[in-house]
């Protein structure tokens, strides 16, 4: 009992410090870029519903390509998942190798997996050729085993990948990990050498940069409500007018409204949450991950965490799958990375913060055309470079351009128990919480 409320006293003390905002945003060098649309016209090429990653990577290709488009956002340009992310550019896919594989059959498992390489790729190809400057690097990502038995899995998967998919990685052994991760919680690891960083903040401030030089009107604070067809063109009614457009584009992940209904009822918006410490001792920060890799664990409910600007340690996690109050999630977190990094113990948190990230059933992305709807989005939380690829090739099928893409053709399930509202989300939290706790 006494530990407990010693607990509550040191918590106390670090939240005196503590601010509920997003971290990445105070980084930038300058107030956010302002967004000042001139009126709306009554008609465009094309609509774009959201204003994260996919839906302004969609507008951008799309302006390029000489439509006119209006990006429509419920809220605030790149407030959701796209700038509360952990700006890690992952390779591959939520699914495992042997999941992969399993599920699709050698063949259609490589076409599937290689677009996650290839999202990569892509970013990073067109950062440069955009000249966005985003903190992009390949510092690679580490793969960390939770329990022993998970060191076989990794065992595997490392073979499968280099001779299914030809992905060569690197296999850490229990004595040879605090090379790579200063935790006593891990018994091994698989490093991707090609995964990247970035901060989310500047990519989404960069693209609306160029954007805002490319004619593309963004409209804020504009939720879209109702959309009808009439005479060859779709009519978007909001609160401040109707748009009509040629194409719509629907580009809102773990944000989709209610009244999208095919694509809410296979979307599940799952809360993640995150914290960052404040700037630690240089020399204690390279100690926790001396390779400055984005690191995740094996866990079903997993902790995701890398080094931000140097010094400071972000660390994210699934605390919970029902209503949760974000100062509640941060307490919890907080103790959850003194676990994986006992070292950490007398350093405080100084932001923190929650998002909606995108689910599946199938825990698979998906793109496609819906009752003439383009969509995107289900990244599992791969969406940094998923997103913004998958918005190049949504521009290319809104315009008619043949797009080959495996992704196109999967189905995309739901289930008959998902109507409204997902309020399975706690009873699955419950269940991957006990199997952690059991495994381990």
């Amino acid at each position: 009992m006494s530990l407990i409320f010693s607990r509550r006293r040191e918590w106390k003390a670090h939240s005196e410090i503590m601010k509920n905002r997003i971290y990445w945003p105070e980084t930038l060098s300058g107030p956010p870029l302002p967004i000042k649309p001139d009126p709306l016209a009554d008609t465009y090429d094309i609509a774009v519903i959201g204003g994260g990653l996919t839906g302004l990577s969609a507008a951008c290709h799309l302006a390029l390509k000489g439509c006119s488009v209006v990006v429509l956002e419920a809220s605030r340009v790149g407030q959701g998942a796209s700038s509360r992310n952990a700006g890690m550019a992952m390779t591959g896919l939520t699914l495992f190798p042997q999941e992969l594989i399993a599920r699709y059959g050698h063949e259609r498992a490589l076409g599937l997996y290689c677009i996650g390489t290839a999202a990569v790729d892509f970013l990073e190809a067109w950062i440069h050729n955009e000249k966005i400057d985003c903190d992009f690097k390949r510092y690679g990502a580490l793969c960390a085993a939770y329990t022993r038995r998970h060191v076989k899995d990794l065992v595997n998967a490392r073979r499968l990948l280099l001779d299914t998919f030809g992905h060569e990685t690197l296999l850490v052994e229990p004595k040879d990990l605090s090379a790579e991760l200063g935790s006593p919680l891990y018994h091994g690891a698989l490093v991707d050498p090609i995964s990247a960083g970035l901060n989310p903040a500047k990519l989404v401030h960069g693209i609306l940069k160029r954007i805002s030089e490319t004619g593309v009107c963004v409209s804020e604070e504009r939720p879209v409500q109702r959309i009808s067809q009439s005479n060859h063109y779709f009519k978007l009614e909001t609160p401040r007018g109707t748009v009509r457009a040629e194409s719509v584009i629907v580009a809102t992940n773990g944000y989709t409204p209610a009244w999208l209904k095919f694509l809410r009822r296979r979307v599940i918006p799952v809360a993640s949450f995150i914290v960052v410490t404040e700037p630690l001792p240089l020399e204690l920060a390279r100690e926790l991950i001396p390779q400055g890799r984005m690191v995740y664990d094996t866990k079903h409910l997993l902790y995701y965490f890398r080094r931000v600007d140097g010094n400071r340690l972000l660390f994210g996690g699934r605390v919970s799958f029902g209503k949760t109050d974000d100062r509640i999630a941060a307490a919890k977190l907080h103790n959850d990375m003194q676990e994986v990094f006992p070292q950490l113990k007398p350093y405080r948190v100084e932001y923190y913060w929650s998002g909606k990230l995108g689910f599946t059933f199938d825990r698979m992305p998906h793109i496609g055309q819906q009752a003439g709807l383009y969509y995107a989005l289900g990244y599992c939380g791969h969406g940094v470079a998923l997103s913004v690829y998958f918005g190049y090739m949504l521009a290319r099928m809104a315009v008619g351009e043949p797009v080959d893409l495996p992704f196109i053709d999967l189905p995309f399930p739901t289930r008959f128990y998902y109507r409204k509202t997902p309020w399975f989300l706690p009873l699955a939290g419950a269940f991957y919480k006990a199997i952690d706790r059991l495994g381990r």
